[in-house]
């Protein structure tokens, strides 16, 4: 009779540590999904080997806003980038050398306010005196680092299908950044700049 209640008492135990298994690798799978920050590119704002986390139900009912960090996947190179949606589809993007210029789909042209770029290092054009971008179809997005001298962006590999845009970067207060420069951060933040 014992040995009964016991391996009654371990089908149920299994049980249960199947359905937190599977309930957690769900929510991992399609809620958040913690990952670290590989590079420079995203500087001030993130660090390089800082943690984060990407929420992915969000960008399920909602597009993508300006100014928004978004977890973008590079299927070239089968890596996760993480940069900031800087234009949105029916934009078009131009740099000049007085700053990052948004022209809309009715010709309206507004200059970018970027106070997540450190101003010493201003967006500039690669050459000559203006950069003009394709404009951006439906479901494309124009995705750029924080740190314009070392991000690899939409300036080099083009405009990002919504598609390849898997979540939105939430920041991890204090415990992000240790092991990395100071956090001039006090709240998770998913880092809307608008």
């Amino acid at each position: 009779m014992r040995l009964r209640h016991f391996f009654l008492y371990q089908k149920r135990a299994l049980g249960v540590l199947a359905s937190v298994l599977f309930i957690g690798g769900i929510g991992h799978f399609f809620v958040l999904e913690p990952t670290r920050v590989n590079g420079t590119s995203m500087a001030p704002a993130l660090e390089n080997n800082e943690r984060i986390l990407m929420e992915k139900l969000s960008l399920l009912v909602r597009a993508p806003k300006r100014g928004q960090l978004v977890g973008a996947f590079d299927a070239r190179n089968e890596l996760l980038l993480v940069k900031r949606v800087i234009a949105l589809p029916g934009e078009q993007v131009v740099i000049r050398r007085d700053g990052l210029y948004i022209v809309d789909r009715y010709g309206i042209e507004a200059k970018l306010d970027e106070p997540y770029v450190d101003q010493a290092l201003k967006t500039l054009p690669k050459y000559g005196q203006e950069a003009v971008y394709p404009l951006l179809q439906d479901h494309q997005y124009f995705l750029m680092g924080d740190n314009r001298e070392s991000s690899v962006d939409s300036r080099s590999f083009g405009a990002v299908h919504r598609s390849n845009i898997v979540g939105t970067i939430l920041r991890i207060p204090l415990i992000g950044r240790i092991g990395t420069t100071s956090d001039p951060y006090s709240a998770l933040t998913s880092a809307p700049i608008d």
